[in-house]
């Protein structure tokens, strides 16, 4: 599967630092959910030849959809929104241009679209509730975005390792084949050498004998 996509990122997101607990930045001062929108719709568009990650980023411009329109969804919710769109960030800037995808990459982004389905799922629940309904579930709520948040983090840092994983690997059998390589070089120029030194002595053997 060629993907073809170009290398510039799509969204000018800041590098992530690793926050403690479940608190996450608040995006509105790096980025709108305007120019969110507008970046996965172009994305969504540039990954026609990948289906997963199609499906992926449809799912997440379904889920900012929600959260721009719902009242019920506060501060919390959106950030966890923007999360979504961080991994997406990383997912797509580790897919290597020109080049099949990984299988590992393709389970990743599927288990990612688990992910941000659910979150979709439980949004939509807590909007179609009875506002008292929705009070007394508040604390349940709560708890289940810090969960996703945790989910999406796993999902990220297990990608991240898988990945720098299999580039380790990669680069180990690069070196290997230097080495054969360095050694099949050493190997003629001994193998030279001697010949030099059997034609000299052939040289003198003819000048002695005649």
């Amino acid at each position: 599967m060629k993907l073809g996509l170009s290398s510039t990122r799509f969204f000018p997101i800041p590098r992530r630092k690793r926050w403690k607990g479940s608190t996450l930045p608040n995006p509105k001062p790096h980025l709108t959910w305007d120019a969110i929108r507008t970046s996965l719709e172009v994305l969504n568009g540039a990954a026609d030849v990948c289906g997963p990650l199609k499906s992926a980023t449809g799912a997440i411009i379904a889920l900012c959809n929600i959260v721009d329109r719902v009242a019920a969804c506060d501060s919390k919710t959106e950030q966890l929104a923007f999360r979504t769109v961080t991994v997406l960030d990383t997912i797509y800037n580790s897919i290597p241009e020109q080049e099949t995808i990984p299988s590992h990459l393709i389970q990743s982004i599927a288990q990612f679209e688990l992910v941000v389905n659910e979150i979709i799922t439980e949004i939509e629940l807590t909007a179609n509730t009875r506002q008292i309904t929705r009070v007394l579930r508040l604390r349940r709520t709560e708890s289940k975005l810090v969960e996703f948040t945790e989910r999406l983090d796993s999902t990220a840092e297990a990608f991240m390792i898988k990945n720098t994983t299999l580039h380790t690997m990669s680069l180990a059998r690069i070196e290997d084949k230097v080495k054969t390589v360095s050694s099949v070089a050493t190997a003629l120029e001994h193998s030279n050498t001697l010949l030099h030194d059997q034609v000299k002595s052939l040289q003198l053997t003819v000048v002695f004998l005649a």
